[in-house]
């Protein structure tokens, strides 16, 4: 099955907002659900910049990769970047049963996308960080 979109991109800030532009832009011609479609522009918002803020990544890096398929009734989220090693699936929600004085400062971004995404998985292999998520 042909990607829905498929691009890759230089580690650097302007190149993360022309991407996010042109996925919203893609996304919006296809017969998706809206809060589906809302979701995984979220997630990929989260995930990209935070690659972009903590993974150190130069021009001298290999460019990101973000593919977005659709698959039966999801949309399947693909990152690969040449950061340092980064598991956002060992950073699990919070308690949030705690006060909010009592909470870490940081996270959210990614306590947003372990309960919006259905499934996130995360692989590194030849250097590569691989991110999925199902939304």
């Amino acid at each position: 099955m042909h990607p829905l979109f498929e691009q890759t991109l230089p580690p650097e800030w302007p190149a993360y907002h022309t991407c996010m532009e042109a996925v919203r832009s893609r996304l919006e011609g296809h017969p998706l659900p809206t809060r589906q479609r809302q979701v995984l522009v979220l997630i990929l918002e989260e995930l990209l910049s935070n690659i972009l803020k903590y993974g150190h990544l130069t021009s001298l890096h290999p460019p990101i990769l973000i593919r977005i398929k659709k698959e039966k009734h999801c949309l399947h989220l693909l990152i690969e970047d040449s950061g340092p090693p980064f598991n956002p699936t060992q950073h699990l929600p919070d308690d949030n049963t705690l006060p909010l004085t009592n909470k870490k400062i940081g996270g959210l971004g990614l306590q947003l996308v372990h309960h919006m995404a259905q499934t996130l998985t995360y692989t590194r292999t030849a250097n590569v960080n691989r991110i999925e998520a199902w939304v």
